[in-house]
């Protein structure tokens, strides 16, 4: 599974504030934004005009220059001009992956399909499809996970009872073991071909990222390498997966940044730090104080947001007062509060979540079907 007034410099409990643009010009940035005005989805671009009016149950955003949207139980894909590729034709939709994506259908068969939506194969006996990365796409059969290639042929045989995706040729998969009266996952890391990698297993296990990947054992969190290597130490409290060299790390009940090379950037001092992307981590300083830092660590955008998302195709989420604008990565805010959801927004309370919540297609029972 995922988070301005110009002030000038200020420096505040070690922390080093930069003032934030308040100019009203947007740069240019990606074409569309999926927004919730009211009980329903639609789309507006930089100047905050609705391109598509907000008509829909639920809409995505773009992947592959492909959205989802939903209407009337049914669902449909749009291009990054806004024109639907297809009727609203399936049950369920995942996002765009590697230019696929899987549907369900009225017959409760589940689909990939192209970005025509043209059907690609189908998948039989399948009860769940996640997306592909790596070319590899996993799937649940008879309650167990495997993956498939990219000709819907299982590569990887349904053993496990759970998986995450594979990432720079590897993969974290797990297997449930008896301890005491409950059971608990044991997770270790496979290659392409289905084989351990790694002897030793892991409580949670995260993706490998710039050649590292962050475990947990014996509820100590740390890094390790392909080989299965402890790198960086293991005194840490969790762990974040590495990008662009940094991860962040909590330590003594705070967060901080460490790059690959174990230098420290920022010493333990933030409630929360998550992944950067396009060079940028959403940040807090505690409650109602989310904003986002660089890769040195100074604070580029005020921590004045209840919540914030991560930032994509420049441009991020934030949420104050009830409602959600969006933000440059510049700091130029721009439709200041207009909407009142966006992707990956789960409520005032649990804010957003840093990860797609799209990725899956899920057979759960017969009501499934709609006639």
């Amino acid at each position: 599974m995922q988070i301005l007034k110009n002030i000038g410099s200020v420096m505040i409990g070690g922390l080093f504030f930069i003032g934030c643009n308040t100019n009203t010009k947007v740069d240019r940035v990606y074409k569309l934004f999926p927004v919730k005005a009211g009980n329903n989805w639609g789309y507006v671009d930089s100047t905050c005009s609705f391109k598509l009016e907000p008509v829909y149950e639920n809409a995505g955003d773009f992947n592959n220059n492909r959205a989802f949207v939903m209407q009337a139980g049914r669902g449909s894909y749009i291009n990054d001009s806004a024109k639907l590729i297809c009727r609203f034709q399936f049950l369920k939709v995942t996002d765009f992956s590697e230019n696929k994506a899987f549907v369900l259908d009225t017959l409760n068969t589940i689909r990939c399909i192209d970005l025509n939506a043209q059907t690609l194969f189908t998948l039989k006996g399948v009860e769940e499809a996640n997306l592909f990365y790596e070319d590899l796409a996993a799937i649940k059969k008879n309650d167990k996970y495997g993956f498939v290639d990219m000709n819907g042929n299982e590569k990887i045989s349904c053993q496990y009872d759970a998986v995450l995706s594979f990432s720079e040729g590897v993969c974290a998969v797990a297997k449930s073991k008896a301890q005491g009266d409950s059971t608990v996952l044991i997770w270790n890391y496979i290659d392409k071909t289905g084989k351990n990698i790694i002897k030793d297993y892991f409580e949670t296990a995260l993706n490998f990222s710039d050649g590292f990947a962050a475990v947990c054992k014996k509820g100590q969190w740390y890094w390790i390498n392909k080989n299965g290597k402890s790198i960086l130490g293991n005194d840490y409290e969790q762990c974040q997966s590495f990008k662009d060299g940094l991860a962040a790390f909590k330590k003594n009940g705070y967060w901080g940044i460490i790059s690959t090379d174990g230098k420290v950037v920022l010493e333990p001092s933030y409630a929360s730090i998550g992944n950067f992307k396009d060079g940028l981590a959403v940040a807090s300083l505690g409650p109602n104080t989310i904003g986002f830092i660089n890769k040195e660590g100074v604070i580029t955008i005020n921590p004045t947001f209840q919540s914030a998302s991560s930032f994509k195709g420049g441009v991020a989420y934030v949420f104050n007062n009830h409602k959600i604008s969006l933000i440059t990565s510049k700091g130029t805010l721009f439709c200041s509060g207009q909407f009142d959801s966006a992707p990956g927004f789960l409520g005032e309370d649990l804010g957003f979540v840093d990860i797609s919540m799209n990725t899956q297609i899920t057979i759960n029972k017969p009501s499934d079907l709609i006639e």
